[in-house]
């Protein structure tokens, strides 16, 4: 993959941003999330730390997609090639 692809393929993008690991990443993410929802939804607001731990694991995975396409991106400027439109 050209970094020249990623940035003008929408196609391209989405299999960078949504490879397998990273799409097993966001679904464990979800798990954890209505996971962690039903346990403080179901003892009344107890534990206090389930709220803001459900959404950790969701956070840090779209931290990592906006880095990941911030770098595609980097690279696609610095590619000295000229992308041309018709």
């Amino acid at each position: 993959m050209s970094s020249e692809n990623y940035r003008y393929s929408l196609i391209t993008r989405l299999k960078v941003l949504f490879s397998p690991v990273r799409l097993v990443l966001f679904l464990a993410s979800v798990v954890w999330l209505v996971a962690l929802n039903a346990i403080y939804i179901s003892n009344l607001g107890q534990p206090e730390w389930a709220g803001p731990a459900s959404v950790l694991p969701i956070i840090t995975w779209v931290a990592w997609m906006i880095i990941t396409d911030w770098q595609q991106r980097s690279a696609t400027k610095r590619s000295p090639s000229v992308h041309l439109r018709k």
